[in-house]
């Protein structure tokens, strides 16, 4: 199981090794070292990748989440990490964003785009696709270095480029529970040692503010899903 960042992969997680403990069978959780973002003060996290997946489990059954991609977006947004851990050097912060940690949702979009030199270690000008579509292509693709060089240097066939990503089962995000319930038991669980799963709370919920969120859908926001997240929407919408 690949735990792509706020879409359930906590609470997926959690589930799936209380029933693999339940029923004798074995269950390891891996920590690889964080290949996402070289600025990452965690050495190695949770949120392994494909292209990692050690030679033993080449021949398994690959199963991650997906989330509506703007939903995601103001997720991690609301969740916040970013203000604790800011992506840019303090200095650079500061002169960009005055008011940090107090940013609008596209001070937020801004504030990613700027950081991208710093998570991947190198600059990008202008670069076609936005921060959701990186992450994707580093969990998922198998040589997630050369996509993301072929992208950035217009070296790419956008029709050709999901060919290039890891064989994976996806489940959705808005009925994880019953997408998780099924996988399950497609690989051989009876429903009554899985419906425990429609009771248990979700893990690291982001709680939203009592406003409205649609008031933070903004129309920069929209175009930037639409425009820069086509990748990321390409593989949503075959949900």
């Amino acid at each position: 199981m690949l735990n792509f960042p706020k879409t359930g992969s906590s609470f997926a997680r959690k589930v799936t090794k209380e029933l693999y403990t339940q029923a004798g069978l074995s269950y390891e959780e891996l920590l690889l070292p964080n290949i996402r973002n070289v600025q990452s003060k965690s050495k190695q996290d949770q949120h392994g990748t494909y292209c990692q997946i050690p030679g033993e489990h080449k021949n398994k059954l690959v199963v991650s989440i997906i989330r509506d991609p703007l939903d995601r977006l103001l997720s991690t947004y609301m969740y916040r990490a970013w203000a604790d851990s800011p992506p840019l050097p303090q200095t650079e912060l500061m002169k960009l964003f005055p008011d940090f940690p107090d940013l609008s949702i596209d001070q937020y979009l801004q504030l990613q785009d700027m950081s991208l030199k710093y998570r991947l270690g190198y600059d990008v000008e202008n670069p076609p696709i936005g921060i959701q579509s990186i992450q994707m292509i580093q969990m998922f693709f198998k040589n997630p270095e050369k996509t993301l060089s072929d992208i950035f240097n217009n070296k790419y066939e956008s029709d050709r480029l999901l060919s290039e990503m890891g064989e994976i089962k996806f489940l959705n995000q808005s009925k994880l529970r019953n997408d998780l319930v099924e996988f399950l038991c497609s690989l051989g669980f009876a429903a009554s040692e899985v419906d425990f799963i429609y009771s248990k709370k979700a893990s690291n919920v982001t709680n939203y503010p009592v406003v409205d969120k649609s008031t933070l859908i903004t129309e920069n926001l929209k175009a930037y899903i639409g425009e820069k997240e086509w990748l990321y929407n390409s593989v949503w919408k075959k949900m």
